[in-house]
């Protein structure tokens, strides 16, 4: 949304080693960094799956991720979802993130893709669900009570990045 100060890669064919209390260490030293310049706002983004959808090995967990959230003790958070996610999973992953520290998620973006079924995973193909699927998601999801912005309407993430902006002038 705004730029990137620093970089920490980690997940699908990440380039950091670092592992454990390492990465809560070298995640909160680059941050640090980033708050000696006194900015208005730090961003962090991860890679999908905040909490295991299931728990068929250890592959599953979302260790890296978790490190990212522990180290950086977000205030607030954008959760990015998929019309393909499950509102009981979308559910534990807001208490999850809201109970870490404390934090509120503030928005949740909607993905406009959707995976292909297939054998293998390598061979997993995305397109973009329909509009009916879209209405369909954001239906699902509105019991939630959480803003829902679709990623792929222009004007509704112009509307997202001000409802982040507002919520840490507000706060």
């Amino acid at each position: 949304m705004f730029g990137a100060d620093a970089v920490y890669p980690v997940g699908y064919e990440g380039t950091a080693k670092t592992k454990g209390l390492m990465s809560i260490y070298t995640i909160n030293q680059m941050l640090g960094l980033i708050e000696k310049s006194q900015p208005d706002i730090i961003l962090h983004e991860s890679q999908s799956q905040t909490i295991p959808n299931d728990s068929g090995g250890l592959k599953q967990y979302p260790v890296a991720q978790n490190e990212l959230i522990l180290a950086c003790q977000a205030d607030a958070y954008i959760l990015c979802v998929s019309c393909e996610d499950s509102v009981e999973y979308v559910r534990r992953t807001i208490a999850y993130l809201e109970s870490i520290y404390p934090s509120e998620v503030i928005a949740i973006a909607l993905s406009p893709l959707k995976k292909s079924l297939r054998w293998s995973v390598l061979s997993q193909k995305k397109n973009v669900v329909s509009e009916e699927e879209e209405r369909a998601a954001v239906n699902q999801f509105q019991g939630l009570g959480i803003p829902i912005y679709i990623w792929r309407k222009e004007e509704q993430f112009t509307e997202m990045v001000q409802k982040c902006i507002d919520y840490f002038c507000e706060a």
